[in-house]
């Protein structure tokens, strides 16, 4: 059923894709927390979860490295390298580093090799 939580302990519960130009999706009525756990979204199970460091008010001290432009390739191919920019580092927990490529993409920093395009030193390092 389309929008409501398996109640077998079933594969996860369906979200209806949002109509074009909207930016959410339409949750059943009730949902039950165990079951927001995981859902089913355009045929793909995206699992959820809680960070004591990431809410509304509160978001982990970033790094040096974000904002910075970096040489991005993957599998080790320097043949063939794309632009990007870090969006996240993380200097403290969940420690994530995201970086935004030239074509709109987003990657984590552990799926591919980067290289700085610029260096911050930090005050009172040099």
């Amino acid at each position: 059923m389309n929008g409501t939580p398996p109640r077998d302990g079933g594969s996860s519960p369906e979200l209806n894709h949002p109509d074009e130009g909207q930016t959410h999706v339409r949750l059943p009525p009730f949902t039950p927390p165990d079951a927001l756990r995981s859902v089913r979204y355009c045929g793909v199970v995206l699992v959820m979860g809680v960070h004591p460091n990431i809410g509304f008010e509160k978001f982990p001290k970033q790094g040096s490295c974000a904002g910075q432009p970096v040489s991005v390739c993957f599998n080790y191919d320097t043949s063939k390298r794309i632009l990007g920019k870090f969006v996240r580092d993380d200097a403290e927990a969940p420690f994530m580093a995201i970086i935004q490529l030239d074509d709109g993409r987003f990657i984590l920093a552990t799926e591919c090799q980067y290289q700085p395009l610029s260096f911050a030193i930090p005050e009172g390092s040099a």
